[in-house]
């Protein structure tokens, strides 16, 4: 229930990501590129500091701060829908620093699995809950995609977006 509710809501902030990166703010290529390699080099990052630093502090205190970090930055999409700052650079520090944040996340999440997975059944249990997890990304497109007409999102670009 919680990777249902986590998955359909978590997809928000990308939809609208993706449309300011892409429609209002038109990136460059180069800029999708990096946009990539910095999200993923971040992710790694993400994923080492957990395993250095943070596995033995409390989970429920790391998933809290974590999730709290990622609504934070997610608020710093605000910036370029509310005023006319929307810099393409600006919008990829945005990505990279959630992806630095979800990296904690997936790390946490594996443990968890592991923790109560049956004796020699861990990697099946984890493939079970992320493979059931991951199939509600395509259930969160499908309602982002279907609240952007509603919101008048859906012909969004550079010249009506006020």
């Amino acid at each position: 229930l919680w990777s249902i509710g986590f998955q359909v809501l978590a997809c928000a902030p990308n939809k609208v990501g993706t449309i300011m990166q892409g429609s209002v703010i038109r990136l460059s290529q180069l800029q999708w590129g990096i946009d990539n390699i910095v999200s993923y080099l971040l992710l790694t990052i993400g994923v080492w500091i957990f395993k250095s630093y943070l596995r033995d502090v409390n989970w429920r205190w790391t998933q809290l701060m974590t999730t709290a970090l990622i609504a934070g930055l997610n608020m710093l999409w605000f910036v370029p829908i509310l005023t006319d700052f929307r810099n393409g650079w600006f919008t990829l520090m945005i990505d990279g620093t959630e992806s630095l944040a979800q990296g904690f996340t997936q790390v946490l999440i594996s443990m968890a699995v592991i923790e109560i997975a049956p004796v020699n059944l861990e990697a099946t249990s984890y493939e079970l809950i992320i493979s059931v997890s991951n199939s509600f990304i395509a259930l969160s497109s499908l309602v982002w995609t279907q609240l952007m007409n509603p919101f008048a999102l859906a012909d969004i670009s550079e010249e009506n977006d006020d």
